[in-house]
């Protein structure tokens, strides 16, 4: 997810998700910024997020990360009738 999403920013968009209970609030989370100062890495890595990557994004290191999530198991494993539309 983007950091600057409108009507909802990754924050609060994975405040509600990991609030909500069930299968839904395990699901892995990567946030996307333009901002990597150190100060703001610090204040993300609180609010539940699996990770989060700086724009532009390096497609090797998405795929790393994905990967990673894959192998660890993060997140519930989604029946294809309870995939997002």
């Amino acid at each position: 997810m983007d950091m600057q999403m409108p009507e909802m920013d990754v924050l609060a968009a994975t405040r509600t998700i990991r609030a909500s209970g069930g299968a839904w609030a395990e699901i892995p989370i990567i946030a996307l910024t333009a901002d990597a100062s150190p100060e703001r890495r610090r204040f993300y890595q609180g609010v539940g997020l699996t990770d989060f990557m700086t724009k532009p994004i390096d497609q090797a290191e998405l795929a790393a990360k994905l990967a990673s999530i894959r192998e660890g198991g993060e997140g519930p494993p989604v029946a294809a009738s309870d995939r997002l539309p």
